[in-house]
């Protein structure tokens, strides 16, 4: 028992510390701390992938809105450079 303790204890460590490739040994359907962690583990990277998938629908308007800021810092630096010309004032 104090075993099964000890390997569901480095399990936490490890989930605790970022890494979800764990193994659980569940020993029966009463293993209330083996179904728990892997409840955790799979609960976890469910919400990875939707952190994932959220930052990537963040990045692709983010890269269009940085993209349309450099035109027109071009463009206004191209028209301090190249100011309009003005007819002489009489």
């Amino acid at each position: 028992m104090a075993d099964a303790l000890n390997v569901k204890a480095n399990i936490a460590a490890a989930i605790a510390s970022g890494n979800l490739e764990q193994d659980v040994p569940v020993t029966s359907e009463k293993d209330t701390l083996g179904n728990a962690l892997r409840d955790m583990i799979e609960g976890l990277g469910h919400l990875i992938r939707q952190v994932n998938e959220a930052a990537l629908q963040v990045a692709s308007p983010a890269a269009q809105v940085s993209e349309a800021s450099h035109s027109l810092s071009e463009g206004t630096t191209e028209q301090a450079v190249h100011p309009l010309s003005r007819p002489p004032t009489p």
